[in-house]
């Protein structure tokens, strides 16, 4: 109840949208400088123009930057008509989907358009020559093709999916005479709604359209009117709601302004522009969003320059890799194996994200400094879906001691493909002689063959703090989530090990090692073998000490000693471990002999079977309740806790605040006025002061009591309760949270079991 939770213990590390990108940012477009239309790329400064990707014979054209930076679709004729997806950096170019797999005749005629989160790709079909323009949905692996949009007797094309929700689309619809009357529609995709952005009979037909990036307004181009054979095509800026249409540039004669695009931070358009019609002098042009300041990037006397998109790509990172990553320029993705070599550094700073591309690992010879923050973590991942065999690790080998990770989240690694020892272990970390330094880090989702997280060998002594270790797979062997081996001497000081998966110690696995494990929660990790291999936590062989750790639910037992017991372990909570609390032959662990020095039955190392009473373990909240009998229930001659009482069993500990003083009670007519003492707050180095009080009320001694009020004062005036209550009994609890949370999580009545596992929740999150 009267309880503080240090925050900072343990952090859930969410993988950080991929939103900002490496370096300069650039502009690709279509250019047929070899009599091919080819995909090219540019800084947005004009410079540095290079073809990007080059198939003769057939024509590429509209390249649309992924939101991730890592991938640009395109249309091609390669295959008839048809939508193609390229690697940002130019490879893997291939087809996922052909206008002849919708219908006979079909042509693709225009698109694409990423949705947000790249989910999917609009792009519109037309059957022959200018009927049946229907737009449709597909995911970039070139399943889930289905029509979003297809009005009535209507031509639909030109999609643009807005960047916010991917709900909004913006395109031509035109009743069928093909250009003059073309309307710009904005439809809902997710409601079937539809409204005119713009009616086609005001000016004469219309071209491409463009969305802002935060989705306000829309960028589009349309033909000026009939008369000359090239009538002017100039820009328009438009509200998402239709309002405040606004002419931006004004050409006269043949000059164009087509292919309209936003930079990334919505400043700025890009667009193809020539003032000789559409045969004529070619060029890109820049300008501010409201049409000042134009300006020519890139210029081409006789070839045409389309198109343009204006996007981020990521860096490719490739070999060796020293200085500084910087966040500005995150994402980051490697191409090949990374080394830090001996004797040099690599920094990582707070919000990095560092994409493998393919089966790589990061090699540390040298010192690693990756310190990110609460807020702004740094992430080493893969995607799953485009690389199937995932990347292999963080691999430490005679590393420097001055490697640090704090605040990382490490994932999706996995190393089984190799299928040997020990280039197989480890799928998220592996540690040879070397004793990097682990906090606040998140290390899940890996496979191996052996510690599908973590791996510790030859005498390394890395130390793991406040970190999570859940999600990970030993394939075939031993150390779901931890293997120690060979003289390996690590420390896990406060972690969480859940729902990890081995054939033997599903949680952790050490064998002629000698691994500290203090204050940690095992839960819901599961073996194989796990009666005689333990499904939390095997020990097999050398030493190891295990205090003050919760290991419950277990798949398999909770602790083994396949070879008889061989660590320590006292002070720890082992409960509802389905093939029993402990496996294998564990001599006289488990056999209830005595008391603790909360009372509760124990064995003779104060190992108690008891239900910790999380706060929420099938969400994930694995903070103790105040009738938890893990509290004070740790070894009594370690360090106390932060509040200066006894340690508790597990990752977090439960905060006693002091409690106030010298309550007195004075009726005043009809009400019962209640003054308590301040309480100094400040003693033992408590991290919040006390921001509020709980007063608690029941009329009858033996029942239960009741939520009554929260005030932020030393005083509390229970109005009219003499007039009705023959008796009275308060309770005043001191908390830290603000008295506006309080009063949102609580109503008067409330039974106070239920107001503490409430609180519980806020404070834990």
């Amino acid at each position: 109840m009267n309880r503080l939770y240090l925050l900072a213990l343990l952090t859930t590390i969410l993988l950080v949208p991929v939103t900002e990108i490496y370096a300069v940012e650039k502009i690709v477009f279509s250019h047929d400088e070899n009599g091919d239309k080819d995909i090219w790329i540019m800084n947005p400064d004009g410079s540095n123009a290079q073809p990007l990707l080059v198939q003769p014979g057939s024509n590429e054209t509209v390249p649309k930057i992924s939101y991730d930076g890592t991938r640009i679709a395109f249309l091609s004729n390669t295959q008839g008509t048809s939508l193609w997806i390229m690697n940002a950096d130019g490879s893997n170019d291939h087809s996922i989907i052909s206008a002849q797999d919708l219908f006979p005749n079909a042509i693709i005629h225009s698109g694409p358009s990423w949705f947000p989160q790249d989910s999917l790709i609009a792009y519109a079909v037309r059957d022959g020559c200018c009927s049946g323009l229907v737009i449709y949905g597909i995911r970039p692996d070139g399943t889930g093709n289905h029509v979003l949009i297809d009005s009535e007797n209507n031509l639909d094309y030109c999609p643009d999916v807005d960047p916010v929700n991917g709900c909004l689309v913006v395109h031509k619809s035109d009743p069928g005479d093909w250009g003059p009357t073309a309307d710009t529609r904005v439809t809902n995709i997710c409601t079937g709604e539809h409204y005119t952005l713009i009616e086609g009979s005001a000016y004469r037909g219309g071209g491409w359209q463009s969305w802002s990036p935060d989705g306000s307004r829309i960028a589009h181009e349309w033909l000026m009117g009939p008369g000359a054979l090239y009538p002017p095509v100039n820009l328009f800026m438009i509200d998402a709601d239709g309002s405040d249409l606004t002419q931006i540039t004004f050409a006269t004669g043949d000059t164009v302004y087509s292919g309209v695009n936003w930079s990334p931070d919505g400043s700025q358009l890009v667009c193809h522009f020539t003032a000789d019609g559409w045969e004529g002098r070619y060029s890109l042009y820049m300008m501010n969003a409201d049409g000042s300041n134009p300006h020519e990037l890139y210029l081409s006397e006789t070839s045409s320059l389309t198109y343009p998109n204006w996007g981020d790509i990521p860096l490719y990172l490739c070999g060796n890799l020293t200085g500084t990553l910087s966040n500005a320029y995150s994402p980051y993705s490697a191409e090949c194996d990374l080394l830090v070599p001996a004797g040099d550094t690599l920094s990582i700073e707070p919000g990095v994200v560092l994409n493998f591309r393919g089966p790589y690992k990061l090699e540390v010879q040298g010192t690693l400094l990756a310190v990110g923050t609460r807020e702004d973590s740094i992430v080493f991942t893969t995607d799953t879906l485009v690389n199937p065999d995932r990347w292999r690790g963080i691999r430490f080998f005679s590393a420097d001691d001055r490697c640090t990770l704090s605040y990382c989240a490490i994932e999706n690694g996995w190393t089984s493909p190799d299928w040997y020892w020990p280039a197989c272990s480890g799928g998220g970390v592996y540690c040879s002689n070397s004793s990097p330094r682990f906090s606040h880090c998140s290390i899940r989702n890996n496979r191996s063959c052996g510690g599908g997280g973590i791996a510790c060998e030859n005498s390394s002594s890395p130390s793991f703090t406040d970190c999570a270790i859940y999600g990970n797979v030993s394939e075939v062997s031993t150390g779901g989530g931890i293997y120690c081996g060979n003289l390996a001497a690590p420390t896990f000081l406060r972690c969480i090990v859940s729902s990890n998966y081995a054939w033997g110690g599903g949680g952790m696995y050490f064998n002629y090692s000698n691994p500290t494990v203090q204050n940690c929660t095992f839960v819901y990790n599961a073996a194989q073998e796990g009666g005689f291999w333990g499904g939390g936590i095997c020990c097999d062989g050398y030493a190891g000490t295990i205090s003050n750790c919760v290991v419950a639910n277990s798949g398999g037992s909770g602790i083994a000693f396949p070879n008889g017991p061989d660590a320590v372990v006292a002070y720890c909570d082992l409960y509802g471990n389905e093939g029993g609390t402990f496996g294998g032959q564990f001599g006289s662990y488990g056999q209830i002999v005595t008391t603790n020095h909360n009372g509760d039955p124990c064995d003779q190392y104060y190992n108690i079977l008891l239900d910790p009473i999380f706060v929420n373990s099938g969400a994930g909240d694995f903070h103790l309740t105040a009738n938890s009998p893990c509290i004070d229930a740790g070894d009594s001659t370690s360090l106390l806790d932060p509040d200066c009482t006894p340690a508790d069993i597990g990752a977090f500990y439960f905060f006693h605040l002091p409690q106030p003083e010298d309550l007195v009670a004075q009726q005043q007519g009809w009400d019962m006025l209640l003054r308590w003492s301040i309480v100094d707050s400040t003693e033992c180095g408590h991290p919040t002061p006390i921001q509020s009080y709980v007063v608690f009320f029941k009329q009858v001694f033996d029942e239960s009591w009741n939520f009554l009020a929260a005030t932020p004062d030393t005083f509390y005036v229970h109005a009219d309760v003499i007039r009705f209550a023959p008796a009275m009994y308060y309770e005043i609890v001191a908390t830290d949270i603000d008295i506006g949370r309080l009063n949102a999580i609580a109503h008067r009545g409330m039974a106070k079991e239920e107001f503490d596992i409430a609180l519980a929740r806020v404070e834990a999150h």
